[in-house]
């Protein structure tokens, strides 16, 4: 438990842990988004 606490002290990994939570659901090219062009691209080149 003392080490759990100690790694959300640490700023490095807040930092890290912050950054990817913007890029997963905030950042405008997020995780869904990127999934559903790929889906887009892949069905386009199906259709080729």
């Amino acid at each position: 438990m003392k080490r759990l606490i100690d790694l959300f002290r640490n700023k490095y990994f807040l930092a890290t842990a912050a950054f990817a939570v913007w890029m997963l659901f905030f950042d405008k090219n997020d995780m869904m988004s990127q999934y559903e062009y790929r889906s887009q691209a892949n069905k386009l080149q199906e259709e080729k």
